[in-house]
């Protein structure tokens, strides 16, 4: 019997595997993103490279431009990059945020997407996010 393993799947596994091994650094290193409210339409999360901190906000703002978003803000003296998402058939906009961040050899990519109204979002932000990670590896690894 063969079993097929999605690549968001992957992703999301992928994420959980560094972010746990690479905790340690980050205790020292607070995330800038503003947490999440207690309604299911945001994400927050982070993965670990060893790759510049200026390659993974270039990487960052590609894998955005790959995503079609609507708007995207990069401030490359503080490592952010703020960008607006359209959902098509209501019009609503979702923010999505990124900081990146130097620690030592380390950079983490700290993300955050979240719908500015209702409260589902039915997985938009989270299926947004995967995708997000999915066109940054394979730039990052070019």
């Amino acid at each position: 019997m063969h079993y097929f393993i999605s690549p968001s799947i992957i992703i999301v596994l992928f994420s959980i595997l560094v972010s746990t091994q690479n905790s340690m650094p980050l205790q020292s290193l607070e995330n800038p993103l503003a947490d999440c409210p207690s309604s299911p339409n945001c994400i927050r999360t982070f993965m670990t490279f060893t790759a510049d901190s200026a390659v993974v906000l270039d990487a960052a703002d590609e894998a955005l431009r790959i995503l079609s978003a609507e708007s995207i803000q990069k401030n490359e003296a503080t490592k952010e990059i703020h960008a607006v998402f359209k959902i098509p058939v209501f019009g609503w906009r979702d923010d999505l945020n990124i900081a990146v961040k130097q620690d030592g050899l380390n950079t983490h990519l700290f993300i955050r997407s979240a719908s500015r109204v209702g409260y589902y979002d039915l997985g938009v932000n989270k299926r947004r996010v995967n995708k997000f990670f999915k066109h940054f590896n394979k730039i990052i690894s070019y």
